[in-house]
């Protein structure tokens, strides 16, 4: 069985589509909140409007500013609707946890809960659970408004070049109780706090209330026991307990007899409210095994009110039968309706009967309830019809039963979920078929992608097909990007769906609104398959973009093109400053510091055990009590690709311990944590990259999940560093390009490079060497870092002879593609004009000794030609030495080569011109997103791409370069945009470089 799931927050979703649709997306899992949300879209439609009111040639920002009140006002009144509607959930969440508190301090001055299958148990712990839902929701209507309010006044600055977004934010926006946190913090709080409760109390474990920890607001109005509640033998609710298990056993015998029941019913008749007792014990024996005669004896005893509910859930005996899947309860539903218990009843979930039958899969029921009067197309407080759950939980009778009993098959409310759309999201073949058949409208959802997009996205092949043969246009726009289906397929990576798009003729020469291909997205997220696939057509066809008037059922307006939707690409208005671009010399490194990386691993790193321990909002708080210099940081649950990974640098790891803790969004309350303890860094003494699963535990030591994390260890480099005030280091500086408005990042780095390829053999002494594997005879090549240097020397070809005489960069790499030497031999002996690349292969245990024995060696040289320039010049303090920039295809020790000195410039080097799907752990070297991520977040100069991919897709060049990372194109073939080339001799950085 399946719910729709629940977002809260601002996802990574959010940083991928226009903030309008997210809004829309968004406020469809909170229906009952949809008409309170500030209305986003009409106070843009406000500043286009006041805008256009300028006079053909007049001055729009002035216009904006003699409308600026006009603007103001409309803006005011959407935060008076949203903070008004606030105060009024607010009020009601807290008359509901006040009831809730009331409750459970009764049930526990019972006894009543020393058992998770009592029944003050089972009623509390869901209409807590329900509660914090509840509280979830007016979270995400809370962070949601704030971005919206946000981002309209950014739009207004923009457009009316004002600066009045942060100063109205502090004195209008953010001082409205809607904002303020406090009162949410705490009835999250009082929620968690009384979850884990009503679980200890159940297991029989004391309490020890640490709900102060962190906070000084009081987390429960109700004071907490901390010890287990012991049942009175007379206490009420004890005795309910023990009336329901006894009724239960009773009508759950096979050989019970009518006579039994009768004896039983006439006990009950005895005891204290007997009539709301025995009512309530019949509503929740519907759910067992008693049998049907036991729960009409029952009735018949007249103590039964067949109209009463549940006080904490709502649910009566229609709801309770249709939800009964133990004993068919065909019986008591006709009983039921027979004494005028109404279909149409809603539990606090806002589901009829009709619902719960088809979340169970009751198809039986279904024609009883509609031909008794049950709404078919009743929505509940998720937006969803009896149609809905039918589809996603895959119950295709079901699905077809209720379409021919006249549910719709398309969205029954404005921006409602569209049952097709739905289908093909959760992957459900038959349901979709049976909605194709019944001819739905053709409309996009809230997010603007129409069925196909939406099948194509999440990689449904056999879905694509069925849509194609229903007619689906293989080539239409989504009212998002403008993204055909193969747009979607290529970004995610989905092979399938696009052999089967292109087959059906999709077209590789559309462009979006940013003028990106399908291929261009298939090579930023770096899904090689589609990338190869769609190249072998590119190359081909010219791109070219899409008319706007072509063939389309996409209504194109031109406000979806550009305007207002296009506001947050639009840089600050604000004048460069008058002086050059700010050099920065060398980069940062660790000196005596270790550098730990830390990176939340796969797509849920946060794992639950059950679905009532999973937060659908909150936050994971990293901290250090053993290190009082790492500062503590917050990620959401929620996170994007650059919430993932955190760094530390460190004095020591002796000692070094991380708590992982999670809070609510809005709480203080810990839901769970777990800890990295040192023994973990002692691991990566000899092992570089790491991979951890820790348990999460609750407050009661409980486990309730798991996280996933990569761990790098940087340690600093073991000998003595190059000193800066000695030896000159590269500089790099960005600025923005005169032609645009994207960014040109000069360096110091210009000329050729002659490549040379760099490993270590296994006694420690870095060579030079054409390959990292030689021949040994026989047809046998093993790899040098299994060799000693002297077992390398038999092996192959040390002659040198005529490199004191080269210096051109090509000949040097001819002349050392047929040796392999000792490194520190060849730097001595080319002369010191000659500029290297050294390529690093990495193929050892222990990176950090690797990469140090290749820095001893180049600091050692860079010594050597000081101290020889100094006496051969005369000059007592010369700074200049042999330049030399490394890279590696190994983003490891890319990492390492960086962090250990600050002299050198590192390129880290894709691979995306090969042919192999990669695995997880190599993803950074195909995908462009990852690899500029990677390489940004580790202060390295630039990055080596292949150049046939950059002239496939050019847009990838000014994607790359506008990260501030220098660009190298790999390959013989000019990239138009790219100061420099790599060929398989040399390096070379255009000298038009400058600033």
């Amino acid at each position: 069985m399946q719910f729709p799931e629940i977002k809260s927050g601002i996802s990574q979703e959010s940083t991928t589509m226009k903030f309008g649709k997210y809004l829309a997306k968004r406020q469809l899992e909170v229906p009952e909140y949809g008409n309170y949300f500030i209305n986003y879209k009409a106070l843009k439609k406000l500043i286009k409007s006041l805008s256009n009111q300028a006079a053909a040639g007049g001055n729009v920002e002035q216009a904006l500013r003699d409308n600026k009140a006009t603007f103001f006002f409309r803006l005011e009144r959407e935060l008076e609707k949203v903070n008004s509607f606030y105060l009024q959930k607010e009020a009601e969440l807290k008359l509901r946890i006040d009831i809730l508190m009331e409750k459970k301090a009764d049930a526990y001055a019972s006894g009543s809960l020393t058992s998770s299958t009592s029944v003050s148990y089972i009623s509390l712990y869901e209409g807590f659970q329900r509660f914090r839902r509840d509280l979830s929701k007016l979270e995400q209507f809370i962070e949601l408004n704030a971005t919206g309010f946000s981002k309209v006044l950014k739009k207004w600055d923009k457009r009316s070049k004002q600066q009045t977004k942060e100063l109205y934010l502090s004195r209008a926006v953010e001082v409205q109780p809607v904002f303020h946190r406090d009162i949410l913090a705490r009835l999250s709080d009082q929620a968690s706090s009384s979850i884990l409760e009503l679980e200890a109390w159940a297991d029989g474990d004391v309490i020890f209330d640490d709900s102060r920890r962190g906070s000084e607001i009081q987390p429960a109005t109700v004071p907490a026991p901390v010890t287990a509640p012991v049942a009175p033998v007379t206490a009420p609710g004890a005795k309910d307990d023990d009336l329901y298990y006894e009724f239960v056993e009773t009508a759950s015998a096979e050989n019970v007899t009518t006579a039994d029941i009768s004896e039983w019913v006439e006990v009950l008749k005895k005891v204290r409210d007997a009539k709301s007792r025995v009512t309530r014990i019949f509503l929740l024996s519907i759910s067992t095994q008693a049998s049907n005669a036991a729960l009409l004896a029952l009735y018949e005893s007249g103590l039964v009110d067949l109209n009463a509910s549940d006080a904490l859930n709502g649910r009566n005996v229609l709801h309770e039968a249709a939800m009964a899947t133990a004993v068919d309860r065909t019986a008591i539903l006709e009983l039921a309706v027979s004494q005028g218990v109404s279909l149409l009843a809603r539990d606090f979930y806002g589901r009829t009967p009709l619902h719960y039958a088809c979340l169970h899969n009751q198809r039986k029921l279904l024609k009883m309830f509609v031909d008794e009067g049950a709404e078919v197309n009743a929505l509940d407080k998720d937006n969803f019809t009896p149609l809905l759950y039918s589809v996603i939980n895959q119950y295709s009778d079901c699905v077809r039963d209720l379409i021919s009993m006249g549910a719709s098959v398309d969205a029954v409310s404005d921006n409602g979920y569209i049952p097709l759309n739905l289908a093909c999201q959760y992957g459900v073949y038959d349901a979709s078929e049976i909605i194709l058949q019944n001819k739905p409208r053709h409309e996009p959802d809230a997010e603007g992608l129409f069925a196909l997009h939406i099948a194509a996205r999440a990689g449904h092949s056999s879905l694509v097909s069925l849509l194609l043969k229903y007619d689906a246009d293989v080539n239409e726009l989504d009212k998002l990007n403008r993204w055909t289906a193969l747009f979607h397929s290529a970004n995610e990576g989905h092979e399938h769906v696009l052999e089967t798009l292109l087959s059906a003729g999709a077209r590789t020469d559309i462009l979006d609104e940013e003028r990106h291909s399908a291929l261009y997205y298939a090579a930023w997220e770096g899904h090689v398959k589609c990338m190869h696939r769609l190249a072998d057509l590119e190359a081909t066809v010219k791109l070219q973009e899409v008319d706007i008037d072509m063939k389309s059922p996409v209504d194109v307006q031109p406000n979806d093109l550009g305007g207002l939707d296009e506001l947050d690409g639009i840089p600050d208005l604000s004048l460069p400053p008058p002086i050059l671009p700010f050099r920065r010399y060398g980069h940062n490194f660790l000196d005596q510091k270790i550098f730990v990386l830390i990176t939340l691993a796969g797509t849920t790193p946060v794992k639950f055990v059950s679905e009532e321990a999973t937060l659908s909002s909150g936050q994971l708080r990293i901290s250090s009590k053993s290190d009082h210099s790492v500062i503590p940081r917050s990620v959401p649950l929620a996170m994007s690709d650059t919430d993932r990974a955190m760094s530390f640098q460190l004095d020591s790891l002796d000692d070094f311990a991380l708590d992982f803790e999670i809070f609510p969004t809005f709480g203080t309350r810990i839901i769970a944590k777990t800890a990295a303890l040192p023994y973990i860094w002692r691991a990566t003494l000899t092992q570089f990259h790491q991979s951890y699963t820790l348990p999460l535990f609750d407050m009661r030591l409980h486990t309730i999940g798991e996280m996933s994390f990569d761990v790098q260890v940087v340690r600093p480099y073991k000998g003595t560093p190059l000193e800066i005030t000695k030896y000159d280091t590269y500089w790099k500086s960005t600025g923005t390009s005169q032609q645009s408005l994207s960014f040109v990042t000069a360096s110091s780095v210009s000329g050729q490079y002659a490549r040379l390829t760099v490993c270590v053999t296994s006694d420690g002494v870095p060579v030079v060497t054409p390959s990292w594997k030689v021949d040994v005879g026989h047809g046998i090549r093993i790899g040098v870092n299994t060799l000693t240097f002297d077992e390398l020397k038999k092996c192959t070809n040390g002659v040198h002879s005529d490199l004191s005489t080269v210096s051109d960069p090509v000949e040097v790499h001819r002349v050392l593609s047929n040796a392999t030497l000792p490194l520190s031999e060849v730097l001595k002996l080319l002369p010191t004009t000659v500029k290297l690349d050294l390529n690093v292969i990495f193929a050892a245990s222990d990176l950090n000794h690797y990469v140090d024995t290749i820095l001893d060696v180049l600091f050692a040289h860079a010594r050597d030609t000081h101290d020889t320039n100094r006496l051969s010049n005369g000059d007592p303090a010369p700074r200049a030495t042999r330049s030399i920039i490394l890279s590696s295809v190994n983003p490891d020790v890319c990492t390492a080569l960086n962090w250990k000195q600050p002299n050198y410039p590192v390129f880290f080097v894709m691979r995306n011109g090969t042919f192999n799907e990669p695995t997880d752990l190599d993803r950074v070297s195909v995908s462009v997103k990852e690899a500029v991520l990677f390489a940004n977040g580790n202060n390295m100069l630039g990055l080596v791409c292949d150049a046939r991919l950059l002239n496939l897709v050019p847009a990838l060049v000014e994607s790359i370069c506008s990260s501030g990372l220098v660009l190298v194109s790999d390959g013989e073939h000019e990239c138009k945009g790219v100061k420099a080339m790599r060929n398989e001799s040399v390096v070379e950085f255009h000298n038009s470089i400058d600033v």
